[in-house]
């Protein structure tokens, strides 16, 4: 078969923060793979060159140490280079970040905890698969609960005007472009802008 490149490539991987160590001396597998687990991530855009992005990933397990296993602390980080052809307003933007970036580097990390704990008495961890719909979900609502609403800009395909308050009487309803991050391209609605004080 022929292999197509996607629009999106990573250019470097880094373990950031690694700390490590075990709890006791859990015998089973079972109980190392049920261990708590906080997960983050985040974007980082580079504000000068458009087709660079970082991706962050923060996991916390175990971190009130009341199993038996580990205590993990990992930070990695991951930066990826997107086509020209996409804009950072795009939803097909949106979807390399979620679902090719985001799942990469989990995949990474996976990857480093398993590698690292296989050299640990206790039996290595690997990392479970992550319901990536569920943990984006995850993230929006805990924006929405901190009482911190992701804004959405719009603005006609064939517009320059960016648009965020439903009541902008020129805010677009069909054919138009979305961005869930203040645009850096275009202008924003002068009306919206007022309708904010």
């Amino acid at each position: 078969m022929y292999i197509k490149r996607a629009k999106i490539q990573q250019t470097q991987f880094v373990v950031l923060k690694s700390i490590i160590y075990n709890i006791d001396h859990a015998e089973d597998t079972k109980s190392v793979s049920e261990l708590p687990i906080d997960f983050d991530y985040e974007f980082l855009e580079h504000k000068e060159i458009k087709t660079k992005i970082r991706v962050i990933l923060s996991i916390r397990i175990n971190q009130d140490k009341a199993k038996d296993g580990y205590f993990i602390d990992v930070q990695t980080g991951s930066e990826y280079e997107i086509s020209e052809d996409i804009s950072r307003t795009d939803k097909e933007y949106q979807g390399l970040l979620l679902y090719s970036a985001l799942p990469c580097l989990i995949n990474q990390t996976r990857l480093f905890l398993k590698t690292v704990t296989s050299h640990f008495p206790t039996k290595e961890y690997i990392l479970p698969m992550i319901d990536m719909l569920d943990l984006v979900k995850q993230k929006v609502g805990n924006f929405e609960a901190k009482g911190i609403k992701k804004r959405e800009y719009r603005k006609l395909k064939t517009g320059k005007t960016w648009h965020w308050r439903k009541d902008c009487s020129r805010y677009p309803h069909a054919n138009y472009i979305t961005s869930f991050s203040k645009p850096t391209t275009g202008k924003l609605c002068k009306v919206c802008e007022l309708k904010n004080i």
